[in-house]
């Protein structure tokens, strides 16, 4: 039995939800066995929760295994050490070089920037006060969503090799009270066909811009074209309402701060500071989508 403690509150087991249904763009096509065990990923270009399952399955993963071990977040050496394992011939952007060049500052403006939820964790100093943005794996699932949008046949290509080489258990998903452990074989038609127009004029907007911080190493200066990017509210990606904008004042992004070691820590009581810097730079509460649409709807 396949269970999901979400789904379990509505008194149906959240296999039901996704175990049948074809992918609707492509709905003449026959499934594989292999193919009905992952269900439907995409609705046309809007990602469901078993998407997400297998995104923060691979988040899990990497915090699990990866070193440092067990940490509930992914700092930015990890991301470097994630895409040089998973590389690929002619990458559309260098996402090795970006997240390895890009001071911790800039690789926070690149989070906000595309939405990416994410916390400041220290780098083993107690005595200072934690900098370093690591995603949380809500902030992986969207970070990978929106790749896969951009760039369906490269990133189709990259997470066939994900799901080859890690062993992966999809999040929060259980098997006879077992993590339930993904397939190893992830057929192209379970993904969109196309790239999503929006989408990927969102990220190759914004990864143009730190893509070239990355290559010169220094640091925008406050008036830069990066400091003035817009948060981008993909409507049509996610097909729902957004939140009706706030004053200025009440919008300023406010970052959890976390203690330096295990990132499992307590809340830093610091965190007006985080509000103050994004005042200064004149950035906006950044928004992480975080609605999927339920497939047992």
């Amino acid at each position: 039995m396949i269970s999901n403690e979400g789904d379990q509150s509505r008194g149906k087991p959240a296999a039901d939800a996704y175990l049948d249904i074809t992918p609707t763009f492509n709905d003449d096509l026959e499934l594989s066995t292999v193919d009905k065990k992952w269900g439907c990923l995409f609705y046309g270009n809007t990602p469901t929760d078993r998407f997400g399952q297998l995104n923060r399955g691979i988040a899990n993963h990497i915090n699990e295994l990866d070193t440092p071990y067990k940490t509930i977040v992914i700092p930015p050496r990890k991301m470097v050490e994630f895409y040089s394992r998973f590389e690929l011939q002619d990458e559309n952007y260098p996402l090795k070089t970006i997240f390895r060049n890009l001071s911790h500052k800039q690789i926070s403006w690149l989070y906000e920037d595309l939405h990416c939820e994410y916390h400041l964790v220290g780098d083993g100093d107690v005595g200072k006060r934690p900098k370093i943005p690591a995603l949380t794996p809500l902030g992986f699932d969207t970070w990978m969503t929106l790749l896969m949008l951009a760039y369906p046949n490269k990133e189709a290509e990259r997470l066939q090799k994900i799901v080859e080489a890690m062993p992966i258990d999809a999040d929060g998903v259980l098997v006879e009270r077992k993590p339930e452990r993904l397939p190893k074989q992830l057929s192209r038609h379970l993904l969109p066909p196309e790239a999503h127009r929006e989408s990927k004029k969102t990220l190759d907007r914004v990864l143009s811009e730190f893509k070239d911080l990355a290559t010169r190493n220094q640091t925008p200066s406050r008036k830069s074209k990066i400091s003035r990017l817009p948060p981008q509210h993909h409507n049509d990606l996610y097909s729902r309402e957004l939140p009706t904008p706030q004053p200025r004042q009440e919008r300023f992004a406010k970052t959890t701060l976390y203690s330096e070691s295990s990132y499992h820590g307590q809340t830093n009581k610091t965190g007006n500071g985080r509000q103050t810097n994004n005042a200064q730079r004149g950035r906006t509460k950044p928004y992480v989508h975080n609605s999927r649409p339920n497939n047992d709807l």
